[in-house]
């Protein structure tokens, strides 16, 4: 497996966005909240990538 590069970056989360990826994170089985995190993430980039015709 290929290592990727990355950066750190600390934020502040509100406290509903943070209960709302916890429970994103169980529902799809994620381990962690950054993994669910990145999956949201991920996830809405493709739909503006799509709405932008990208």
């Amino acid at each position: 497996m290929r290592k990727v590069n990355t950066v750190r970056r600390d934020m502040r989360v509100p406290v509903v966005l943070d209960e709302k990826v916890k429970r994103y994170a169980e529902e799809q089985g994620h381990a962690t909240w950054s993994a669910a995190y990145f999956d949201l993430v991920r996830k809405g980039l493709e739909i503006v990538q799509k709405e932008q015709g990208n």
